[in-house]
């Protein structure tokens, strides 16, 4: 925090006198008090020039002209948590203690070279999960933003401000900034941009290899857009090698420029959690591989507008490696703890309970808990592109392969436990309820994300005729669940006169759920699979008629 002394003026001075002022600081704003010496406002350089501008006399008082709405914040905030506040249009923070006193400043100088770059318009590719969220932070901070993407109806919807996913915090953005700072469109015809942002999917094939014919398109459809200048930052998940070997190529034979001398290139790959991603593009640590030291500089102050932590390295293929890196690590630390399922159960032993007693008080360990699998768009899918390139270069991916094959078979053993379960109750599975709860990837955070889910990988082996489903957020997927024939339904009515109930994800709601009455609803006997260790085992294995499944636990 700043002295305020030499910024402090009172709202009796003259407009000349404030320029005079203005003239001796760097911080191009004054803080404007009054006679008892309170706080009122703030002036700038820019509001005096509209004023006179607007036949205001230099030997006129500042009061008139005043911005009485500034932003403030209060002793009680750090540096850290003021610098978060920090926009294009505010550069400068007074510290106002509970009398109104001015008691200092934070001051933001020297991060204009970056909010520069605000003036210019960004074109991101690509309306899923990491574009969109990029879109609207970017609109949020001040940024024109373009948000493109070839589906006609996820746009024609945008417009309307209706949302293909539900992400905490992002329909307010949405609302708040569309047709004044976001724009959305199918097409880039008379777009001209300084930066885009290629974010389209990377899907991988039946072959377990990844699939390019996406981001090609979107290569050639911004190549035939640039021009000198301008800045192109790759987020899509890549082979370690495709920006430089293949994208580059396709940017200069459309454009008719060389990258480096024409261009910049940078990859910079999403790093946040469907659920949490507003925060986490402000928060996490953005990492940085530029085509060139220029492309890493560029970038680097592009991200610095809206977040705080840049992480450099030293090329476009370590960054590329740095995401691959990353989600198959975290795949690996899933199946760790899921190949021990089968051997807790047969041990009778709680797996989730032993990982908790390692855990607790000890920080050297962080062992997850076992759950039904691993889905999402990420981690089912990046350990194949990683294999893919280890592959290619003669290196085996078996850890990798393995990692995925343990956590692809815990929805096989859910499914196995089902038709034993239905044995034990002498029910044929033509003829049973099944009532699935939790149908996204994940519970918590909170997301509709069902691509790779285990609820919907259950599903396909399942293959029953009277499958009911319930998900918080069952609206953004219903054609999928119309496809698939599956009923929605309440929680009520998805357990009365039910033969097996799956919990699938851990969404926080599941535990507050009055599970004794809505077990007692059931058909008896029936079967009660809790996947993610919800509710306590022994409780609900005294429940007569009831035959309890979990997962590492029955």
């Amino acid at each position: 925090m700043k002295n305020p002394k030499k910024i402090l003026i009172s709202t009796n001075k003259k407009i000349q006198d404030a320029l005079d002022k203005l003239e001796l600081t760097q911080e191009k704003l004054l803080i404007c008090i009054n006679e008892s010496k309170k706080f009122v406002g703030v002036i700038n350089d820019g509001d005096i020039r509209r004023a006179i501008i607007k036949g205001a006399n230099l030997n006129e008082k500042i009061k008139k002209y005043v911005n009485l709405n500034a932003s403030i914040v209060t002793e009680q905030i750090s540096e850290k948590e003021a610098s978060k506040l920090i926009t294009s249009r505010v550069m400068v923070l007074p510290v106002i203690d509970s009398f109104q006193n001015v008691i200092g400043y934070f001051s933001f100088n020297g991060r204009e070279k970056n909010f520069s770059l605000i003036s210019k318009e960004i074109t991101v590719l690509g309306m899923g999960y990491v574009g969109l969220t990029l879109s609207a932070v970017l609109s949020q901070v001040g940024f024109r933003v373009n948000g493109y993407d070839t589906n006609k109806k996820v746009i024609r919807n945008l417009k309307k401000k209706i949302t293909p996913f539900y992400e905490k915090g992002l329909k307010k953005y949405i609302i708040q900034n569309n047709k004044k700072k976001l724009f959305f469109v199918d097409s880039l015809k008379n777009i001209k941009s300084s930066i885009f942002v290629i974010s389209v999917g990377t899907p991988i094939d039946k072959k377990k290899t990844p699939n390019l014919k996406n981001l090609k398109k979107a290569a050639e459809t911004v190549g035939k857009s640039l021009v000198e200048g301008n800045l192109i930052i790759l987020r899509s998940t890549l082979p370690v090698g495709i920006t430089r070997k293949l994208i580059i190529p396709i940017l200069e034979k459309f454009s008719k420029m060389k990258a480096g001398r024409d261009f910049s290139v940078s990859f910079a790959p999403e790093r946040t959690a469907e659920g949490n991603a507003l925060n986490e593009l402000r928060e996490n640590p953005q990492i940085i591989g530029g085509f060139d030291e220029k492309s890493s500089e560029i970038t680097a102050n592009f991200f610095n507008t809206f977040t705080h932590s840049i992480v450099h390295v030293p090329s476009l293929e370590a960054a590329e490696f740095c995401k691959l890196i990353d989600n198959t690590y975290r795949d690996h630390r899933f199946a760790f703890v899921n190949q021990f399922v089968k051997f807790s159960e047969k041990m009778n032993l709680d797996l989730t309970k032993i990982v908790a007693a390692v855990n607790h008080g000890y920080s050297r360990n962080d062992i997850p808990t076992p759950s039904p699998g691993v889905g999402g768009p990420c981690l089912t899918k990046d350990p194949h592109i990683l294999s893919y390139n280890l592959s290619q270069n003669n290196i085996s991916p078996a850890l990798i392969k393995l990692s995925r094959s343990i956590n692809e078979r815990v929805v096989t053993h859910v499914h196995e436990k089902i038709l034993t379960g239905l044995k034990k109750i002498n029910k044929e599975k033509n003829k049973v309820k099944i009532f699935i709860i939790g149908m996204s990837f994940k519970g918590n955070p909170e997301t509709s994300d069902i691509r790779n889910s285990s609820s919907l990988d259950l599903i396909k082996k399942l293959k029953y005729k009277n499958i009911f489903i319930y998900d918080a957020l069952v609206k953004y997927n219903l054609e999928v669940y119309k496809k698939l024939n599956l009923k929605i339904s309440s929680l009520k009515d998805g357990f009365n006169k039910a033969d097996v109930v799956i919990i699938m994800n851990n969404h926080k709601d599941f535990y507050d759920l009055d599970i004794y009455n809505y077990i007692n609803s059931m058909n008896k006997p029936s079967i009660f699979i809790d996947t993610w260790h919800i509710f306590d085992p022994l409780e609900i294995k005294q429940l007569k008629g009831i035959i309890y499944y979990g997962v590492g636990n029955d």
